[in-house]
């Protein structure tokens, strides 16, 4: 009788054990589903491009460059704006020439149209952002309005950084 009831115990506590781990399984999928919905939106053809821009440094990440394109052209190539922003990163063609030499490259502003090259500038203009800043919320700062502004608002107080915020 005990033999049996050991064995049904172990039966009872395996199928339990299977259920827990199914139970673990399922919220692990359901809490990383809105990091899968969040990439799913953005080309993933852009992807590989990013990942060979960002090798070799640890300051930016892939969820960075992607928020930027999302937020800048909505991943759109053909972006152009209203200030003379061009590409999926809107670089205007002054600060892209300025990048390009940097990176030894010659470039005109059709350039600018093409992923490869706009990621790569869109990326190395990061980098020198954060030589400047040395903060992420500061270089998301200047990217859009520029760091010569950005660092006129922080001699005037204009800004501030308070607990990882700006106000």
């Amino acid at each position: 009788m005990y033999t049996k009831n050991k064995k049904l115990y172990k039966c009872i506590n395996y199928i339990m054990l299977k259920r827990f781990l199914l139970v673990v399984v399922l919220i692990i999928v359901v809490s990383a589903l809105p990091i899968i919905i969040f990439f799913s939106q953005f080309k993933i053809e852009y992807k590989d491009i990013i990942t060979n821009e960002l090798k070799g440094q640890n300051i930016l990440s892939k969820s960075l460059i992607f928020a930027i394109i999302k937020a800048e052209s909505n991943f759109d190539e053909n972006a152009k704006s209203n200030k003379d922003a061009f590409g999926l990163m809107q670089i205007t063609f002054p600060t892209a020439q300025e990048l390009a030499g940097k990176e030894g490259i010659q470039i005109t502003i059709n350039d600018l149209y093409n992923p490869n090259i706009n990621i790569k500038l869109g990326v190395r203009y990061l980098e020198d952002l954060y030589e400047i800043f040395g903060d992420i919320n500061y270089i998301i700062l200047a990217y859009n309005a520029g760091p010569n502004r950005v660092k006129s608002w922080i001699e005037n107080e204009e800004i501030k950084k308070e607990k990882g915020q700006i106000k």
